[in-house]
C-alpha cells in the first residue's frame, strides 16, 4: 500500500497530472507533452532498482492507474528517451548492476533477431509474391480441372 500512496502523492504534486482523465481534446500539444513527461517521472519513481526487486506490469500499472497497454507504453516512451529500464519474467526495474544490464541487453538483442528474421523472409515473401500467386493459381486450376463435377 506504500507504493500506491508514494504514486498518489507524485500524481498530486505534479502540475498537468492533477486531472489525470486524459482529456486530449482540450489541451494544447505542450500540455499533452508535459502530462506525458510527469507520467514519466511518476513511472521511474515507482520502479524499484534490482531484477529482485521486479515489479510487475499488472501491478504498475494499477499503481499508475493507467490500463497495462498504457504503462507498457510508458515504459517504451522512458526508453526511448534514454531511461534504461530493465525486464524479466517477473516484471520491470532499474538496473542495480552491470549484470543486469548486460542481461537485459542479451534479452532484447535475441527479441530483436527473432523479429529481424521474421521480416527477412516477409521480404521474401514480398519479393517472390508475383511468382507464388502465379503458381498457386496453376496448382488451384489443375485441382479444379482434375476434380469431376459431373458424378
Amino acid at each position: 500500500m506504500i507504493e500506491k500512496e508514494k504514486a498518489l502523492s507524485v500524481i498530486a504534486t505534479t502540475n498537468s497530472m492533477d486531472a489525470c482523465e486524459n482529456d486530449y481534446e482540450n489541451m494544447t500539444q505542450n500540455e499533452i507533452t508535459t502530462q506525458r513527461d510527469n507520467q514519466e517521472m511518476v513511472l521511474i519513481s515507482l520502479l524499484p532498482k534490482g531484477k529482485s526487486n521486479s515489479v510487475s506490469m499488472a501491478r504498475l500499472a494499477d499503481l499508475l492507474n493507467v490500463s497495462e497497454r498504457e504503462a507498457r507504453q510508458l515504459v517504451c516512451n522512458a526508453r526511448m528517451n534514454g531511461v534504461v529500464i530493465c525486464s524479466g519474467k517477473t516484471g520491470y526495474f532499474l538496473p542495480d548492476s552491470r549484470e543486469e544490464v548486460e542481461a537485459f541487453v542479451k534479452q532484447r538483442k535475441k527479441c530483436c533477431m527473432t523479429a529481424f528474421m521474421a521480416i527477412r523472409a516477409a521480404r521474401t515473401l514480398l519479393k517472390d509474391w508475383p511468382g507464388q500467386m502465379e503458381a498457386f493459381k496453376e496448382s488451384e486450376q489443375q485441382v479444379i480441372s482434375s476434380v469431376n463435377l459431373e458424378t
